[in-house]
């Protein structure tokens, strides 16, 4: 197994883009009260959804990139995992915070939201061992 086959593919931090989003999306929806059933749900199957599959990304071929993969960066494993097991630790809190509507769960979740945020764009623009470039 070559260093290659352990890195991920770029397009994969998409998925962290959109579930971050999702769950953004659905802590303004609780927090501000708004009457928005439909919006609420599909941001909930959303967020189990993209989860989900980040999850099952991880260990299948379709990310992982292999000597063969002609793009210009990779991202490491060890850390795109390790973001990946925090996204699915702050989906559990903000649909848990959802679901129930526990106002004691808002300022835990809007914390690890906000830790999380800041520790992914340090680790995109200060990390030089996250984004590396593909010298294939």
């Amino acid at each position: 197994m070559t260093a290659s086959l352990k890195n991920y593919k770029l397009v994969y931090l998409w998925y962290f883009v959109i579930n971050i989003s999702l769950s953004i999306g659905l802590i303004l929806i609780q927090y501000l009260n708004l009457d928005m059933p439909k919006l609420k749900n599909w941001f909930e199957i959303g967020i189990c959804t993209f989860g989900i599959c980040m999850l099952l990304s991880l260990w299948s071929s379709a990310f992982i990139a292999t000597s063969s993969y002609m793009g210009k960066y990779i991202i490491d494993s060890k850390i795109t995992k390790s973001f990946t097991f925090a996204l699915i630790i702050l989906d559990g809190l903000t649909l848990y915070y959802v679901s129930f509507g526990h106002y004691d769960f808002l300022k835990p979740c809007v914390a690890c939201l906000i830790i999380w945020i800041l520790g992914f764009g340090c680790s995109i623009f200060l990390n030089k061992r996250f984004i590396i470039w593909n010298n294939q």
